[in-house]
């Protein structure tokens, strides 16, 4: 039962959706089985996860063990606790509720129920500060139900179609266009095509009244702007004004990935040697900080920790670099914690020229990721380089090369690190007299490809 599906769902029930399960799963309208009672009493308050067997000895202590019994009984909890997730998930939103409700008493002739809760829903939609996708798909779902209803009671009249019309044509529009923000920017780093099916030729019919009335979409159809044109930079401050303006219209999920798109962008336009995008980019962050976008379910993404501090050393920003690992350590998640921290707080004693620093918290993490393991070795080659420690050097170079050889890894990324292991090596056995080598070798590292390290690279050939 260990790595059953049963198992892995209830692993992620807190202490209040367990409560709240146990009350579902004794409640006779959803399950008359005491066993299937007994299973999740029996998982949820054993300290390891018992086994088939255990689990069958308990719940039916006089019978012989019948794999498909219990089985039976897994897939019964199973349901019943997918049930209870569907109807918290619907009870989570009021207004979905209220949906629900409307739908039942027009199916049911109760016309004086329908429009009580349908001017419930208008009003918890009015007091809404979103004006999301969502938000006009849930205000197009009501307006169809009193479409539908006048429509029973009387076949004459305008009966909301041109707000239905308008209300679909927004939900459908900034949904696409969310959509296709997400697919410009995964092109931006991986050379994929997509179609982007009605998106384009649909754009010109929308003039700019358009965005006025909806400036949620307007913010989208900018951020598109921005992620397509080859001068993006206009748009992008297109879309850092209209945030300014109505960043309420979104709900925190959505805001987090807006704003995302803006620092993709300028920290690609910072990479390709305009400066100032790299201030824009970290400014966008720190905005995100203080709002909280970057911990909505409690954590920070180790990718986002590790892109905040790299931008924050390549402007030199180094006192808020140390107070942003302190502050956000508490944020990521445990089992990386302390690994992710040591390795950027290393990355800033780098920075700083700590190098004992640096070395010591690079040896003291336990670096399970794979990825984060090698550029803790990069480091530490750096490192080396830098002190012109050659035997260190040649040493660790060779067990990098046998560690990259020995392990799995996606090839774009091992053959990245073979590159820069094979150009250190001939950086450190190159005559810094010889103009013809050093000539050659300056060349080899500015066309080599893949080469994340370039930059450093070609700056420690400028100093040999």
């Amino acid at each position: 039962m260990q790595k059953s599906r049963l198992v892995e769902l209830i692993a992620t029930l807190n202490h209040k959706e367990i409560k709240e399960a146990q009350k579902f799963l004794a409640s006779p309208f959803f399950n008359l089985r005491e066993d299937v009672q007994a299973l999740f009493e029996l998982i949820i308050n054993k300290e390891s996860t018992p086994t088939k067997e255990e689990a069958f000895a308990v719940l039916f202590p006089r019978d012989a063990y019948e794999p498909q019994r219990i089985r039976q009984v897994m897939s019964w909890l199973q349901k019943l606790l997918e049930e209870y997730l569907f109807i918290r998930s619907v009870q989570a939103k009021e207004i979905n509720r209220k949906t629900e409700l409307i739908k039942a008493f027009r199916s049911r002739g109760l016309d004086r129920h329908f429009m009580f809760t349908v001017r419930e829903a208008e009003k918890l939609l009015d007091e809404s500060p979103s004006r999301n996708a969502d938000w006009h798909r849930q205000n197009f779902n009501l307006l169809q139900e009193k479409h539908m209803l006048s429509e029973k009671r009387q076949r004459t009249g305008e009966q909301h179609l041109q707000a239905l019309t308008d209300e679909y044509d927004a939900a459908y529009l900034m949904e696409k266009l969310r959509h296709a923000c997400l697919i410009r920017s995964y092109q931006a780093v991986n050379k994929v095509e997509y179609d982007l099916g009605l998106l384009l030729p649909l754009l010109p019919h929308f003039a700019d009244h358009f965005w006025e009335k909806w400036p949620a979409a307007g913010i989208y159809f900018y951020s598109f702007k921005m992620l397509s044109e080859a001068n993006g930079q206009p748009f992008f401050h297109k879309v850092k004004e209209e945030l300014g303006k109505h960043h309420l219209l979104f709900p925190p999920d959505e805001l987090r990935d807006i704003y995302l798109f803006a620092i993709n962008f300028s920290i690609r336009q910072f990479n390709e040697g305009k400066k100032e995008s790299g201030r824009e980019a970290f400014q966008l962050y720190r905005e995100m900080l203080e709002a909280k976008l970057l911990t909505l379910d409690g954590n920070i993404s180790r990718f986002a920790y590790r892109n905040i501090v790299a931008l924050g050393l390549k402007l030199e920003e180094y006192e808020w670099v140390e107070n942003f690992l302190m502050e956000q350590k508490e944020f990521l998640e445990i089992q990386y914690r302390e690994a992710i921290f040591s390795f950027n707080l290393a990355k800033l004693e780098y920075e700083r020229q700590n190098f004992t620093a640096a070395i010591v918290l690079l040896q003291k993490a336990d670096y399970s990721d794979l990825l984060l393991n090698v550029a803790a070795k990069i480091l530490l080659m750096k490192i080396h380089f830098i002190q012109k420690e050659e035997r260190l050097l040649d040493s660790h170079l060779s067990a990098m090369w046998r560690f990259l050889k020995r392990k799995k890894m996606v090839g774009y990324h091992r053959e990245n690190y073979l590159n820069i292991i094979a150009i250190c090596q001939k950086m450190t056995n190159l005559n810094p007299f010889d103009k013809s080598a050093k000539a050659n070798l300056k060349i080899l590292i500015e066309t080599t490809e893949p080469l994340t390290e370039r930059n450093w690279l070609l700056e420690q050939m400028d100093q040999l």
